[in-house]
């Protein structure tokens, strides 16, 4: 989750909080962060909330859970 900034001439406006959640990833440690890749699918879903610390402690970390094995095969 991220703060949606925009630049207006010389200003910068804070426009409300982004959210991103990929339905399907892996997690790659690149450089000196956390980057998530997509796994079994390419979708990615982002919400927009109008109040720019929506996110609170969780602003610009990255969140997951194992949900099964990165070896068994996707259901169909």
């Amino acid at each position: 989750m991220v703060k949606l900034i925009v630049d207006v001439g010389d200003q910068k406006l804070v426009l409300g909080t982004v959210a991103q959640y990929a339905l399907s990833a892996r997690y790659e440690v690149e450089d000196d962060g956390l980057i998530a890749r997509p796994y079994r699918n390419d979708t990615l879903q982002k919400t927009f909330s109008p109040l720019p610390d929506a996110a609170g402690e969780l602003e610009g970390r990255v969140l997951g859970r194992p949900v099964e094995s990165v070896d068994v095969p996707a259901e169909s």
